[in-house]
């Protein structure tokens, strides 16, 4: 395997957790809280950017086996929380990708259906993905460069036309708050823990000595964060300024729906040009995503559910037909969805993120009960304010 280097692989990580939801939350957020934006975003970074990083660092010290990693729970429950964590992402994530590529498009695009967009969009997904092996090196040479130059591109134009922040009506606590649950909706967390053992082996081709093949736990740690570290600061450079773009023009986007915030931003703010550009963004940050969470769903379908039964390829043909159909059912639908139960279980899997690294490297002993009392209590708090 080629040595790739730790920017690449910092870009890569980027890549994976740049999709939809990362695009539209720090729009969201600058669009509500306005001159309380900084405040928010202090919220959304933590749960957005720290707790993804942490998640990915924790699940490397597991060598990138997300099994191993949730079986610590139990080996039932592990294998529940697996399931459900992949549906989350399978049957909520990869299609909220389709359906913001498309509503991005169909801005300037009106009389194309979004069944054809996303027919087109599972053929390209399908010949990037049908190689498992090409997806990394996809990400990190290719789309994550190009997807990062549109963002960055967007957010330096914008701020060039920057406008004084209109009064917010939240509080200082009430936009924390709300930027810490707009980064729950990223659920990036996941990402973090289940895409881990893609960027494993390139990490681990770094940490091995060359003439030896000794693996060293210590450097893998280091190339890791390190990785990490520019592939989250990437993510909050990103996140403030599509906040702070946001913000500063949130009276001319009041009434626009969520999914089509980028192109109206861009177009409002820019120019019909700059709207173009930001769908480009916004098609090439979805699909890198899309390919990502398609990638994993699949290899899990192959290689846990039927046990090697059914090859990766059909299970990849499936995946991408189920991503078709749920995409049809439109943003705010897969939100219905997806919403409470990443409330609920984001809490959970911090806490056993934290618990297995203290596993790897104090011994810790009480994985299984700090992740279970956490839900128990998250589940509690959550049916309180929902019922009383």
């Amino acid at each position: 395997m080629k040595k790739v280097s730790t920017i690449s692989l910092g870009v890569a990580i980027f890549t994976m957790f740049f999709g939809a939801g990362n695009i539209i939350f720090p729009l969201i957020l600058g669009r509500e809280t306005l001159s309380q934006i900084p405040i928010a975003m202090i919220g959304f970074i933590l749960t957005a950017v720290c707790v993804p990083i942490l998640g990915l660092l924790a699940s490397t010290l597991f060598e990138g086996n997300y099994q191993t990693f949730l079986n610590k729970t139990g080996k039932t429950s592990g294998f529940l929380i697996i399931l459900f964590c992949m549906l989350l992402m399978g049957i909520g994530a990869a299609p909220r990708c389709l359906v913001l590529s498309y509503a991005a498009i169909s801005w300037h695009v009106p009389y194309l259906s979004r069944f054809m967009f996303t027919i087109i969009c599972g053929v390209v997904i399908f010949l990037l993905t049908f190689k498992e092996s090409r997806v990394v090196d996809i990400l990190g040479k290719y789309l994550g460069p190009i997807k990062l130059t549109l963002l960055f591109a967007i957010v330096a134009l914008g701020l060039f036309a920057f406008e004084a922040f209109a009064p917010s009506k939240m509080s200082s606590s009430q936009s924390l708050l709300y930027g810490l649950e707009k980064g729950y909706y990223t659920i990036d967390l996941l990402s973090g823990i289940f895409f881990a053992h893609l960027i494993y082996e390139a990490l681990k081709h770094k940490a091995t000595t060359e003439g030896s093949g000794q693996l060293h736990p210590k450097k893998l740690v280091s190339c890791g964060m390190k990785a990490g570290f520019i592939g989250g600061i990437i993510l909050a450079i990103i996140y403030v300024g599509f906040g702070i773009l946001s913000a500063s023009y949130g009276s001319r986007i009041v009434n626009v729906p969520d999914d089509q915030l980028l192109a109206a931003l861009a177009t409002t703010v820019l120019g019909t040009k700059a709207g173009i550009l930001a769908n480009a963004a916004v098609a090439v940050a979805c699909l890198a995503t899309a390919i990502t969470i398609i990638t994993l769903f699949a290899d899990y379908l192959s290689s846990d559910i039927f046990k090697g039964k059914i090859k990766y390829l059909h299970a990849l043909i499936f995946t991408i037909c189920m991503v078709v159909v749920m995409a049809n059912l439109g943003f705010k639908g897969i939100m219905n969805f997806m919403g409470p139960m990443a409330v609920l279980l984001y809490p959970a899997l911090i806490a056993i993120c934290i618990a297995n690294i203290l596993n790897k490297i104090f011994g810790f002993k009480y994985v299984k009960t700090m992740f279970f009392v956490t839900l128990i209590t998250s589940i509690v708090v959550y049916l309180k304010g929902f019922f009383w």
